[in-house]
């Protein structure tokens, strides 16, 4: 009786064991399937694309750097649904980040979310100082060493669990000298880029107002501006205008039109940045002025003048690119007139050109 009981028992207990033993088997086995999938690595770029840097040879260079660390697969993704949709069992993702997100970034964010090691590192890099085809090589050796620097813990006995370890980057990650004696193709480092030389000829057209104090006379009317030189290696401009102004001034006795024809020169500190070029120095304008009055009753006896008008000032100009050869200016002048017109009435100055001289202009232009 006893014997015929513990037979069934036993037979159980072997059933159970089986299936313990089949079930650890086949998680092994799937554990090791796991670990023998290729290494893949997901990289999110910034949304400014190419702007901050060469994409396309960022992608080149990392997927070289980083082959004798086991990597066998770079994704390049733009987006967060692209980023979720692509490589599922990267044993990485890097996500970069461009501050300003255009072609003048001065830093790159990157951040590595290691699944391996179950870890998140980061670093800034700075970029201002680098050309714009030295970026790509300098961003992927840092990407890469940084990514190392995370998994060199997987060659401590109490390494972080994370996901399976892939084969060929365990055996990287074990071997300190795989990565230095495996030959790695990397582009030779573009030349320094240098900055395109500022423009030569600048021409623009602008709505001038000029104002003179003593008589209070405005005139307001067209101006054309020509400023030649690039101001690279010499910084001195010689720039050109001519303009028509138009006005009138009221007097108790009647109005007074008068109106300026003259042209100008200065030779002018000029400096060019980015999309701002900036130009100053003196000024000297030479013209024809006139007045010409309009009595208010038939009493009053009206006549008009003539005269050349000389003035010196000091003038300030100011450019903004807009888009392609483009920009919008604003220049300011102040000085003095050196030889005017007085036109009266009854004795007063009611108009003319004289005295203290201020004026401004607003308007459009483009570089050749």
């Amino acid at each position: 009786m006893a014997l015929r009981g513990i037979v069934p028992l036993a037979a159980r207990a072997l059933r159970g064991a089986v299936r313990v033993l089949s079930v650890g088997l086949a998680l092994s086995v799937a554990s090791r399937a796991a670990a023998d999938e290729p290494a893949v690595l997901r990289v999110v770029m910034p949304s400014c694309d190419a702007a901050a840097f060469d994409v396309d040879l960022f992608g080149k260079l990392i997927t070289l750097e980083l082959h004798s660390d086991g990597v066998e697969r770079v994704d390049l993704v733009v987006d967060r649904p692209a980023m979720d949709a692509a490589s599922p069992g990267a044993v990485a993702t890097i996500t970069l980040g461009a501050s300003p997100c255009t072609a003048e970034a001065r830093e790159i964010d990157v951040v590595i979310v290691d699944e391996l090691t179950r870890k998140t590192v980061e670093r800034r890099l700075t970029v201002v100082d680098l050309a714009p085809g030295a970026r790509p090589r300098v961003i992927a050796l840092s990407v890469a060493e940084l990514l190392r620097a995370s998994w060199s813990e997987l060659r401590m006995p109490d390494a972080p669990k994370g996901f399976p370890v892939p084969t060929a980057v365990r055996l990287a990650s074990m071997d300190l000298e795989h990565r230095r004696s495996a030959p790695v193709l990397v582009p030779p480092l573009p030349p320094p880029s240098t900055p395109p030389p500022s423009p030569m000829w600048h021409a623009g057209a602008a709505l001038e107002a000029r104002f003179f104090p003593t008589y209070g006379s405005t005139v307001l009317g067209p101006d054309v501006v020509l400023s030649i030189g690039s101001a690279d290696r010499v910084p001195l401009r010689l720039r050109l205008d001519a303009e028509a102004l138009f006005g009138t001034s009221y007097d108790p006795l009647g109005s007074i039109s008068v109106k300026l024809v003259a042209f100008g020169a200065a030779v002018v500190l000029a400096h060019h940045t980015g999309p701002i070029d900036v130009e100053v120095g003196p000024r000297l304008e030479i013209g024809w002025g006139a007045a010409s009055g309009n009595a208010a009753s038939t009493t009053t006896i009206s006549g008009s003048g003539s005269t050349a008008i000389v003035d010196a000032s000091a003038v300030l100009a100011l450019r903004v690119a807009l888009f392609d050869a483009y920009w919008a200016s604003f220049a300011s002048d102040f000085g003095g007139v050196l030889h005017g017109l007085d036109a009266q009435a009854d004795a007063r100055k009611a108009a003319g050109f004289g005295g203290p001289i201020a004026g401004a202009a607003i308007g459009l232009g483009r570089t050749f």
